[in-house]
């Protein structure tokens, strides 16, 4: 378990690397940002709210940078905000990164990903 403690922390994917939302959950603790601009195809897989606040610290956000040789699924993309599931903030995105919020009814989390970056 990589654990960032205080402060702004930085995991950086390897080149060519795939991870599971669930993954990255199971080993990472408060991150603040994964990083996927190492040269190659980097994809994160499933990202689902509960993954985003097991990964993240008391804020509940995620920033993710990338280049659009990049891929991030969402687990339960914009299925609605009842369910849990990721919807875009359009008044939160910007040029810079497009925005997602999940809530499951307790903790609200937001997920920043750099625009580019490929969305599913």
């Amino acid at each position: 378990m990589i654990d960032g403690l205080g402060g702004n922390d930085t995991i950086q994917l390897r080149y060519g690397a795939d991870a599971s939302g669930a993954d990255l959950a199971a080993n990472l603790s408060n991150i603040e940002v994964l990083d996927l601009n190492v040269a190659g195809v980097n994809n994160i897989l499933n990202l689902s709210l509960q993954d985003v606040l097991d990964m993240t610290d008391l804020d509940n956000k995620l920033t993710i940078n990338g280049t659009a040789d990049d891929r991030v699924s969402l687990f339960g993309i914009d299925a609605g905000p009842l369910t849990s599931n990721w919807t875009l903030d359009n008044d939160l995105s910007n040029a810079s990164y497009n925005v997602y919020t999940s809530t499951n009814g307790t903790n609200l989390a937001t997920l920043e990903i750099q625009t580019g970056i490929i969305i599913e």
